[in-house]
């Protein structure tokens, strides 16, 4: 017979059940001045990140995300046409970095302005 054990934590209410312990997913969301990002997963692995822009209006152009440390790794979706977010699915990085969403108009990978961002770390 499993027991459930109320919990208080953070000021919500969640359900435990009594058993092995497993890992918690962990999840993030920012935003910044034109985009944010949803961000779940667990340590350093990204189980899926959602970008979206901050008015909640729909955009034509490559969704990305920009995983920075000292140097700079992108994520492109391909080409989308009036549509309200995209999610990346399944990413593991070797080390801690700060994750960022955003849409541009052409695939640069450079610094784009407004850009929701989020740490992953272990």
């Amino acid at each position: 017979m499993r027991t459930w054990i109320p919990l208080l934590a953070a000021g919500l209410a969640t359900v435990a059940l009594a058993g092995p312990a497993v890992a918690a997913p962990d999840s993030a969301s920012k935003c910044g001045t034109k985009y944010c990002i949803d961000v779940k997963g667990s340590g350093l692995h990204v189980d899926s990140a959602t970008v979206s822009l901050k008015s909640g209006g729909a955009a034509t152009g490559y969704f990305y995300l920009e995983a920075s440390d000292t140097g700079a790794t992108f994520f492109w979706s391909p080409k989308e046409t009036s549509v309200y977010s995209v999610t990346f699915y399944d990413i593991t990085f070797s080390h801690n970095v700060t994750l960022c969403g955003g849409v541009s108009a052409t695939k640069s990978n450079i610094d784009h302005p407004g850009d929701g961002c989020v740490s992953v770390h272990s």
